[in-house]
């Protein structure tokens, strides 16, 4: 879907049900959430130490974005959310992050080539991720009124999300550049560090009715 389209029918459905505000913005804590485990899976099957750091780096920002965006929208009045909801109310992104969560699951080891394929579809990810969190930018004047949260605030808070998640496709497009390189261009002089399972660190939160 055209992501101003898709821009266009956020901003109406929300502005038709002001309950939905607080469910996009559970769902998109949700969808961090979910980019967390994602980084810190393909980080586990890597064997470069160098590209291990860079998607934990962008991990940590993930679950961070996720835990402030749920505390958000337990600002606001709305029903619950079920699992099943995520995708209604988040579209392609969604589908997405889906799709790369079973391709990764399927694969012991992560390739050069993996990784590439991954690069490319978790940008276009954060491509429709950025669209999502300036659509509620856009509406912040809004929210603050109809819930009377802080605007400054408010906007202060999403203005930093959009800000990590530009920074993190900057990282990401860096990775996809080093792995259209030559093996033998490739130089990693980072020392080999061991992780934790990623998925322990993660517990969604439960949406409150």
């Amino acid at each position: 879907m055209n992501l101003q389209v898709r821009k266009r029918i956020c901003e109406g459905s929300m502005r038709r049900n002001r309950r939905a505000i607080a469910k996009f913005l559970f769902c998109l804590g949700i969808l961090e959430g979910k980019a967390f485990q994602l980084f810190g899976r393909i980080s586990q099957k890597v064997e470069l130490p160098r590209v291990k750091f860079s998607l934990l780096y962008v991990a940590y920002d993930s679950l961070k974005n996720s835990v402030i965006l749920w505390e958000l929208s337990k600002n606001f009045t709305m029903s619950e959310v079920k699992a099943e909801d995520y995708e209604k109310i988040l579209g392609e992104v969604w589908k997405m992050a889906e799709g790369l969560s079973k391709d990764i699951l399927k694969l012991e080891k992560i390739t050069k080539e993996d990784l590439l394929s991954f690069a490319e579809k978790l940008i276009s990810m954060y491509a429709l991720m950025i669209v999502e969190l300036k659509t509620l930018r856009f509406m912040s004047k809004e929210i603050s009124e109809a819930y009377n949260v802080d605007l400054e605030v408010l906007e202060s808070i999403l203005d930093l999300i959009v800000e990590d998640e530009e920074t993190d496709t900057t990282v990401l497009m860096t990775l996809k550049d080093l792995f259209e390189k030559k093996p033998a261009e490739i130089v990693d002089s980072s020392p080999l560090t061991k992780y934790i399972n990623p998925d322990r660190w993660y517990e969604p939160a439960a949406a409150q009715g």
